[in-house]
Parts: structure tokens; sequence; C-alpha cells
């Protein structure tokens, strides 16, 4: 009766077994382990993307700057020519340039530049911000050219929210994988932590006041179910 009552208890209620629990515990670990990895990942490659394109947008600005400073106010037709090439060839990351004047009053602009960005803000002078899709760098310079003293540079978030769009599949399929295998891993690490178990619980059911000769196997690995074993069999042998 006491043999039959163990066998069917695990049955009955396989939650309550260590074998569970540990599966459990193993694999929320590694699920949770998993997904905070992936999600660091992600937020790291879209802060790099952003980065990048930034230190693009401030070289620009910086060329521009130039460009502007360096022509004549007789040139200024040959200047946004110029401007205009320069933004076509960047037309597949929506590149353009805006000139303002002292009071932020647009004085010209590329063909394809957005006509809805915020005005020029003296505050955020060469530090890139987000507005309506796009990434902004705006400096100040000082020009004869229609008294432009601000220039802002811009291009589109569209190639980069592609690439995240990629890299979002991906993270979903590696974290579908995650949640498909790491149940199966933590039953299996489970089971190797539980066996001894199991032997040390099918030897002691085998011991009779009449039968005390038999002793628990010692793994000689150190750990507590080792000194587990040698605890009983010491007990074994005084008794």
């Amino acid at each position: 009766m006491h043999g039959s009552a163990n066998k069917r208890q695990p049955i009955g209620s396989v939650w309550r077994t260590l074998r569970f629990r540990l599966a459990v515990w193993n694999a929320a670990a590694v699920i949770i382990t998993a997904l905070v990895t992936l999600v660091g990942l992600r937020q790291g490659v879209s802060w790099a993307l952003v980065r990048e394109l930034d230190q693009v947008l401030l070289d620009d600005a910086q060329d521009v700057g130039l460009m502007i400073q360096e022509t004549p106010t007789d040139q200024a037709t040959e200047l946004q020519g110029n401007l205009n090439r320069m933004a076509e060839s960047h037309e597949h990351h929506g590149w353009y340039v805006k000139l303002f004047d002292a009071d932020a009053n647009e004085v010209w602009a590329t063909k394809n530049a957005r006509p809805n960005l915020p005005r020029p803000n003296i505050q955020r002078e060469r530090s890139p911000i987000t507005f309506d899709g796009y990434r902004i760098v705006q400096s100040r310079v000082d020009a004869a050219i229609s008294n432009v003293k601000y220039i802002r540079v811009g291009a589109t978030l569209d190639q980069i929210n592609e690439d995240m769009a990629r890299i979002d599949r991906w993270v979903l399929l590696a974290a579908g994988a995650v949640l498909l295998t790491a149940p199966l891993c933590g039953y299996w690490l489970a089971s190797r932590a539980a066996e001894t178990v199991g032997e040390i619980i099918t030897t002691a059911s085998r011991l009779r006041p009449s039968h005390l000769e038999e002793r628990l196997s010692i793994r000689g690995t150190g750990d507590e179910l080792d000194l587990l074993a040698e605890t009983i069999n010491s007990l074994l042998d005084r008794i």
C-alpha cells in the first residue's frame, strides 16, 4: 500500500514535485535572461543607428556651413544649385537643408524639404532632435547671403525604422525559440538534478529493520545531495 501510494502521488500532483518546480524555475530564469538580453540588444542597435545618423548630419551641417560662409553674395544661386544636387543625391534618405535668418524666418530650402518642421531653437544648436519622423541638426552660421544666420540639416528615420522592423522580426523569432526550448531544457536539467533524489528515495524505500546493510551511493560531487547521502549512511551505520 505504501509503495503504490508513492507511485500514484506524482501522477496526481505533478506540479508539487521537485522536478516540476526545478523545471519551472530553470525555464523562467532562462526566458527572463534571454528576453532582457534581446531587448537590450535591440535598444543598443537602435541607439547605435541613430547615433551614426546624428554624426553624419553633424558633419553635413558643418560642411554646409562652410559652403555658405565661403560663398560670395553674387553666387547665391550657384550655392542653391549645389545644395539641391546634394539633396537629390541623398533623396532616398530624405536629406534636406533649410536656411533661416536671425528672426528664425525661413530664407530658402532645398526642393524636398519638409515644410512643417519647427522653428530654430538657439538652445539646441548642434544638438540632434527628432521631429515628425525626421532627425534634425541645426547650427548657427555667419554668412552674407540673404542674411542667413541658421542652417538646418535633416534626414528621414524611415531607413532606420525599416532596419529596426527587420531586427524586431528576428527578435520575435528568437524569443519564440527561447519560449519553446527553455521549458524542455529546464525539464531535462531538473530531471538530472532530481535523479539522485529519486535514487535516495528508491534505496530508502527498500530498507527494513532486518535489512539495513544497503547504503546510498556517493557520487563524489561534494554537493548537498552527497552530504544527504553520507548523513543517511552514517545513520544506518550507527543503527
